[in-house]
C-alpha cells in the first residue's frame, strides 16, 4: 500500500510539474505578444555614410552639428533618436575627452545658441568640468545633459 501511494505521489508530482510548465509557457506567450516592440539602435545607412556631412575635422575625427543640416535643424529628439541619427551617418554622439575638445564643442554651442545637446554619455571628468554649471548634474551613472539656458 505504501508503494502505491508513493507511485501515485510521484505521478501527481509529475503531472503538477507538467501543468506548471504549460501554464508558465502560456503566460509568457501572452506577455510577449502583448508587449510593444522595443526601440533599437539604427544600423549604418551606406548612402548616408558615403555622403555624411563633414563640417570640421579635429584630431582624426570628422564632426558635424545637426543644426547646420536643414533636414535636422529644428528636430527635437531624445537620446536614442539622436544617437540613431548619428549612427545612420556612420558617426556617433560627441564624446568630449579633452579640455581642448570640450572648449571646441562649447564654442560651437555658444556661437549657434544651442538650447540643448545630447552627448555620448561619457562622464566629464577632466580638468575644466568642475565649475561648469551647464554640465550639471555631471555625475548621474556616468551620464550628463548639457544646456546653456
Amino acid at each position: 500500500d505504501f508503494s502505491r501511494r508513493h507511485l501515485f505521489f510521484n505521478s501527481t508530482n509529475i503531472k503538477m510539474q507538467a501543468w506548471l510548465v504549460v501554464a508558465c509557457a502560456a503566460v509568457l506567450a501572452a506577455l510577449a505578444s502583448a508587449q510593444k516592440p522595443g526601440r533599437f539602435l539604427s544600423l549604418p545607412n551606406p548612402q548616408k555614410c558615403a555622403n555624411r556631412p563633414k563640417e570640421f575635422f579635429y584630431r582624426g575625427h570628422h564632426y558635424f552639428f545637426s543644426g547646420h543640416v536643414p533636414a535636422l535643424a529644428n528636430r527635437k529628439v531624445d537620446w536614442l533618436d539622436g544617437r540613431n541619427i548619428c549612427r545612420e551617418y556612420c558617426m556617433d554622439l560627441v564624446s568630449m575627452e579633452t579640455q581642448e575638445e570640450n572648449n571646441l564643442i562649447f564654442k560651437l554651442i555658444q556661437q549657434n545658441d544651442v538650447p540643448y545637446i545630447w552627448t555620448s554619455g561619457r562622464l566629464c571628468d577632466f580638468k575644466g568640468c568642475e565649475n561648469r554649471k551647464d554640465l550639471e548634474p555631471k555625475n548621474i551613472l556616468g551620464w550628463f545633459w548639457s544646456a546653456n539656458r
